[in-house]
């Protein structure tokens, strides 16, 4: 069954549970209407009705004031719809349903018609028929009518808007500079007297006075359905409607000439701005914001949001913002202050005191991003940027005050949270993850914390060594390939290993203040910025905008904010000591982790149980949690007879599985990467069709532009990592990228060329590229992370001077393909067999266009 609503009119499906072949929708009219489809095989009699019956009963019930309208082939021949009779029990029986509900069919005429009968089989049932208009019966493409139909509803427009926002090209920031340079005299002036909180509004309310002054309004008239559509062609369509008007009511030549003239202009300025749009406008958009790329190409995504409530009915706007804000504040944890674990006593020097210069304030500016969102207080970062000279003095000032004082301006501490939808119903509130905009003047003097304590943390090692998550020269690819250098290895010894992947639930949010403090002293940070944090973690307050609704705002209880700069910083030191005690392999990315070692016997499981029950007492110790059902176990091993174990967590079984995705890759017990290049495979032709669909209009240039940033990205995630060695793999992925270049140049021709569409797109085959990244990964390795380079890479036993390079690596011996082909193996043998001058470049960049072009040749 298929029931299609246009994006615009807000509608959701209502889960109903019955074995019924019917599909219900919600649509958000006036008056609101459940519409739905069904369909009854003609020997389905003795139950049908009181299935129906109870789902009828179950929707008016939860949906008291909407009308119900049922559409479907109910196959009842025996009906006499004019007269509500029949001489058949089971036919009478959903007449009475019929008359229970108040339902009427609209549908007069026989839908179908053969040479010995003609019966109405597809109804139309509704509580308010005069809703219904305009009903064509069509010849269909089976013995069945097609029925066309109006229902006629007030739905809100939402496709075209209009809002105003600052034109930033037009700012006259010499003027801004200006005003604030003759400000900065005064603001100087008994600074000291003034507290923190003072000094900030004083510079905040001068830099909004002159963002009004002299950054002009502009008006953004928009259409999600016609993206190109701007104030040209909106003057223009006014234009042309007026002298349609005029030329009506004179009619004459005169009149019509002129009106053809102007609608003539209406095309060319609708042309002209369709080819700028596509030609320009897109392909800038989806290099700096593809999110933006994504709302215009799928204005889906722009609608406004819809929640509803526990029992399926919509939210206003209002209450949806209440809601949603309620929802992320239920996550917060109530630390239990009374039993805070003891200290632990520090063995290395304290942290030196962090001295703020104008100098440093400045560098922070200099690399804000553009494009970053606005906290409360409204200063974003074009202002900063464009008046950082001066912006700057006055930072300082501030950011000095605030660190010695301990003190943290209160706008500061305001989050705007934005709901992100994760995955699932978009209605669901449940579906949805926070992400905060904060201050981005604050940021940036967590900038400043935030290198001085990494730079702290790094020099006396304090990070736990197996942390990937949010370090430099560390990442998801530098996790996987530890981890799975360590399965593999076993995996070539015919030993197995059993991995218990960690869920924690809602982490970020959860964290108790009082311990992540605690914890803060414990590594001898300096108290000037264990005092600021507290201060910048104590009284937080958030509100949730919802299609630019705000509610309430409420108390931050727990957590590192999300979308602050400090935030995940404060996370991994939180996490820090989870592996103590531990003695099977722990690794993080960030709050994913995974636990594992090799499996010889029954007593290596029971150790690496125990080892889960520590995990146990760390979360109940420092009031985290854990999404039991998402801890998924695997085993890896060559044998088709693993040695089997059922894995606990508080009691609860760790669900057992052959595949699991982590980090975004389909780990399978066997190590082959079928099950995760099917996946990748998939998702990359879908989206490649979405593109299709949406960008028939655009150049070639626009389409190439759109396949490497939103498909090829798709197949390459991590690909230094899951590299096929069968020839089909191969293919299939290669085959993407060939329906890809047939669709950038808009040839399906079985005689066209790929490689010619290729070579003329200078695109390199995906192999030759997954070759290239995984060089540069041992590369990135090799000179910029001295723990993996000394944990995973060997020197050699000797150097043969007139064969070798001076970076020569060990290879790695494999007794099995698997091993063989996987990334390390791979990559050093490559990388052995590269010039000197080549692997000598230390630069990642420069070394990665160098074997490009150095494979390429070969």
């Amino acid at each position: 069954l298929l029931l299609a609503i246009k994006n615009q009119i807000p509608s959701r499906v209502i889960p109903i549970v019955t074995d019924l072949e019917v599909v219900w929708v919600y649509v958000a009219t006036t008056p609101p209407v459940i519409v739905a489809v069904c369909y009854r095989p003609p020997d389905n009699d003795k139950e049908f009705v009181t299935k129906l019956y109870k789902c009828l009963s179950e929707i008016t019930t939860k949906y008291p004031n909407a009308y119900v309208t049922l559409f479907g082939d109910f196959n009842y021949p025996n009906i006499d719809w004019s007269a509500l009779s029949s001489s058949c029990a089971f036919s009478q029986e959903f007449i009475d349903f019929c008359l229970d509900f108040n339902f009427s069919n609209v549908i007069t005429q026989p839908t179908r018609i053969t040479n010995h009968c003609s019966n109405i089989l597809d109804l139309c049932l509704s509580q308010d028929p005069s809703l219904f208009s305009n009903i064509t019966y069509l010849p269909g493409i089976s013995d069945h009518l097609v029925i066309d139909l109006t229902l006629s509803l007030s739905a809100p427009r939402r496709s075209h808007y209009c809002k105003f926002i600052r034109n930033y090209a037009k700012a006259d920031y010499a003027s801004i500079n200006l005003n604030l340079e003759d400000f900065y005299h005064t603001f100087s002036v008994n600074f000291w007297e003034r507290t923190v909180n003072e000094n900030w509004t004083l510079f905040k309310d001068k830099v909004i006075y002159l963002i009004e002054r002299f950054i002009p309004l502009t008006r953004i008239i928009s259409d999600n359905t016609n993206p190109w559509y701007n104030k040209t062609i909106h003057s223009q369509s006014n234009r042309k409607k007026r002298l349609y008007k005029r030329t009506k009511a004179v009619n004459t030549t005169a009149s019509w000439d002129a009106y053809h003239e102007c609608a003539r202009a209406y095309k060319s300025a609708i042309n002209q701005a369709k080819t700028k749009f596509y030609s320009i406008d897109l392909p800038n958009i989806l290099t700096t914001k593809p999110k933006k790329f994504w709302k215009i190409i799928n204005p889906a995504l722009s609608l406004p949001l819809q929640f509803v409530d526990d029992d399926g009915l919509p939210l206003s706007d209002k209450h949806g913002a209440l809601a949603i804000n309620n929802f992320f504040c239920s996550i917060f944890t109530n630390e239990d202050l009374l039993n805070i674990p003891d200290s632990c006593q520090s063995f290395h020097p304290l942290m030196n005191p962090i001295l703020i210069d104008r100098a440093g304030v400045l560098k922070a500016i200099d690399q804000l991003k553009v494009s970053s969102s606005s906290g409360g207080d409204q200063i974003n970062s074009k202002v900063l940027i464009n008046t950082k000279h001066i912006s700057s003095t006055f930072l300082c000032d501030i950011f000095s005050q605030s660190l010695k004082l301990s003190e943290v301006p209160s706008d500061w501490k305001i989050a705007n949270v934005i709901p992100v939808h994760k995955t699932g119903d978009r209605q669901q509130i449940s579906n949805y993850r926070p992400i905060s905009l904060t201050s981005v003047s604050c940021k940036l003097l967590e900038h400043i914390l935030y290198s001085n304590i990494i730079n702290f943390l790094d020099s006396h090692n304090l990070l736990f060594k197996h942390q990937h998550g949010f370090r430099k020269s560390y990442s998801c690819e530098t996790q996987l390939t530890a981890f799975l250098t360590d399965v593999y290895s076993n995996f070539d010894s015919n030993v197995q290993t059993d991995a218990i992947f960690i869920d924690f639930s809602k982490a970020f949010d959860k964290v108790p203040h009082q311990r992540l403090l605690m914890k803060l002293r414990d590594i001898n940070l300096h108290p000037s910025v264990v005092n600021w944090i507290s201060e910048f973690l104590t009284n937080r307050t958030q509100y949730t905008s919802v299609n630019n609704v705000k509610s309430t705002t409420s108390t931050v209880t727990s957590g590192v904010p999300q979308g602050t700069v400090l935030g995940p910083l404060l996370f991994l030191i939180y996490i820090n000591d989870l592996h103590h005690g531990i003695t099977s392999e722990v690794r993080l990315f960030a709050d994913d982790c995974v636990i594992y070692r090799p499996i010889h016997s029954r007593h290596d499981q029971l150790i690496l149980q125990n080892d889960l029950q520590l995990i146990i007492q760390w979360c109940h110790k420092w009031q985290m949690a854990l999404n039991y059902n998402k801890c998924k176990s695997l085993s890896f091993s060559r044998s088709p007879h693993v040695l089997s174990s059922s894995y606990h967590l508080s009691s609860i079984p760790v669900t057992a599985c052959s595949s699991y995705k982590y980090l975004g890759i389909h780990l399978t017990s066997d190590l082959s990467w079928i099950t995760h290049i099917t996946s990748v495979v998939a998702d990359a032709n879908r989206t490649l069709g979405f593109l299709r669909r949406n960008l028939r209009q655009a150049t070639s240039p626009v389409k190439q532009l759109a396949y490497t940033t939103l498909v090829r990205t798709k197949l390459e995630f991590a690909s230094s990592i899951w590299s096929p060695w069968q020839s089909y793999l191969t293919n299939n992925l290669e085959s993407v990228q060939s329906r890809a270049l047939r669709f950038i140049y808009s040839d399906y021709s079985p005689y066209a060329s790929i490689s010619g569409f290729r070579q003329s797109a200078n695109l390199d085959t995906l192999s030759h590229r997954r070759r290239v990244s995984r060089l540069s990964l041992l590369h990135r390795i090799f000179y910029y992370n001295s723990h993996l380079r000394q944990s995973l890479l060997s020197p050699p036993y000797r150097i043969f001077p007139r064969l070798d390079h001076s970076c020569k690596l060990r290879p790695i011996s494999s007794s099995t393909v698997t091993h063989q082909m996987s990334t390390l193996p791979l990559a050093i043998d490559d990388w052995n067999s590269l010039p000197d001058v080549i692997v000598s470049l230390s630069d990642t960049k420069k070394f990665s266009a160098a074997i490009s072009l150095f494979f390429s040749n070969l």
